[in-house]
């Protein structure tokens, strides 16, 4: 599951921190969106990040604790 080097990247910058907004995520990894989104979608499949979705003030946001 984390021989992918981009899952393993998403991985090592939430060490760092208790939760991660998908912007700062893409932004510290250097993905694109939808990439972002897929590898993180696999990642919470396979239990090691939970992704809640929410809204900050009209704007969408998702967050990976």
């Amino acid at each position: 599951m984390i021989h992918e080097p981009a899952r393993l990247a998403i991985l090592v910058e939430l060490s760092f921190v208790e939760e991660a907004d998908f912007v700062y995520l893409m932004r510290r990894t250097g993905l694109t969106k939808g990439n972002l989104s897929s590898h993180l979608s696999r990642l919470e499949e396979a239990g090691y990040v939970q992704v809640s979705k929410g809204f900050v003030g009209r704007i969408r946001r998702r967050s990976s604790p």
